[in-house]
């Protein structure tokens, strides 16, 4: 049994360490040494509140307090990794009890630092009602926190049968004439993701969305594209 939680424990993705009464570490997994950029034996025997940032401290603390009067605990905060770049992570604090009384605090902490920026990111959305300024921010919040080079929004012309890029953003690796770039409706990934409504990630390197229903007189439908390290063939 003992070897199951020691598992459990080890493999977690997410942070799981073990405080003392003090706050002191008292064991870290390795998404612990991951997360804050220390070391188990760095870590071990030092206060949880040399990892925080110091205007996050005191709420965490009164956390703790509650955590260790029995009360399991769960909220957000933000550390400092030890390169200095801020992590956020969502965190559970659960009591260790033992023969009636509370000896530490259980700790797991799940990363949720690429959530949070792309959130505080695309905030702007809700200025805007039009769907090319909402794919740019989208495109842009995401250029921020994943390595892809180029993204897009197309237009279905169901006329011409032909899938027709209105906006390229970021893109790096295209020519500046969007023409080059139309598809056949029903043809490659993109067309077919334009006529089945059904998201597809082709490979590491290039995903596409279903389309969205495009605004006002525009009886067309729109696709978006990202991209990454090497123009797709399509």
């Amino acid at each position: 049994m003992q070897q199951r939680f020691d598992s459990l424990v080890a493999h977690n993705p997410d942070a799981v360490y073990s405080v003392d009464r003090d706050g002191r570490f008292v064991s870290v997994n390795a998404a612990s040494e991951r997360f804050s950029g220390y070391t188990s034996d760095e870590l071990v025997g030092t206060s949880f509140l040399d990892v925080i940032v110091p205007d996050n401290a005191a709420r965490v603390q009164a956390h703790f307090l509650k955590a260790l009067g029995g009360e399991a605990q769960d909220y957000e905060v933000t550390i400092e990794h030890k390169s200095g770049r801020r992590v956020e992570l969502h965190v559970t604090n659960i009591p260790i009890v033992v023969d009636g009384d509370c000896v530490g605090i259980y700790g797991i902490a799940k990363d949720i630092t690429l959530r949070r920026r792309l959130l505080d990111l695309t905030r702007p959305m809700s200025t805007t009602s039009s769907v090319e300024g909402q794919v740019k921010l989208i495109l842009g919040a995401m250029r921020e926190v994943l390595p892809y080079d180029s993204g897009g929004l197309y237009w279905v012309d169901q006329e011409a049968g032909m899938l027709r890029p209105n906006t390229l953003v970021a893109a790096t690796w295209v020519s500046s004439t969007l023409e080059s770039f139309e598809i056949p409706l029903g043809k490659g990934i993109m067309g077919a993701v334009a006529c089945s409504g059904q998201g597809e990630r082709v490979n590491s390197s290039v995903s596409a969305s279903p389309p969205c229903v495009g605004k006002v007189a525009m009886p067309m439908l729109g696709a978006a594209l990202r991209v990454r390290c090497r123009r797709p063939s399509w």
